[in-house]
């Protein structure tokens, strides 16, 4: 296990791995600046998140590499993981684990997931994509003000 980030948990979980006598399975690499050479060596991304995250960039950029996500099912997280299909959406908890036991446990499900994500951020969340879609949002706000006036 790779954890990236410096963020408020890290000793907290530092303590975690030590009490489990973890310290040979799960690495703490902090801020990392160019995450691409963590998604080649990456199964599943695993995105614990504890409030309304707007977004959640980093799970689309695992999409994109082929890498299924399993988080918690809140905020724009909806945005991008489709539970079933490119990931799994949990509530927090032994969900967690139970998805991940599931991703790990079968492997079909791993390379489908891996396949829709590409897909996904392909077709939904491509340059091309995002500035069509917000050239629309663009009209018609425009088009509204117009009205307006």
């Amino acid at each position: 296990c790779i954890i990236a980030g410096d963020g408020n948990d890290r000793k907290m979980l530092e303590k975690m791995v030590d009490k489990f006598k973890l310290r040979n399975k799960v690495h703490f690499v902090g801020f990392v600046s160019d995450p691409e050479n963590l998604w080649e060596n990456c199964d599943v991304f695993f995105f614990p998140i504890r409030w309304q995250e707007p977004f959640g960039l980093v799970g689309l950029e695992a999409m994109a590499h082929g890498v299924p996500a399993v988080a918690w099912d809140r905020g724009g997280v909806q945005e991008w993981l489709v539970d079933n299909q490119n990931g799994f959406a949990v509530q927090e908890g032994a969900a967690a684990e139970s998805a991940l036991k599931r991703m790990f446990d079968h492997p079909e499900h791993f390379n489908r997931m891996s396949r829709n994500g590409i897909k996904m951020a392909e077709e939904k969340f491509s340059e091309e994509m995002v500035i069509k879609n917000y050239e629309k949002i663009v009209i018609k706000v425009y088009t509204w003000s117009q009205k307006m006036l």
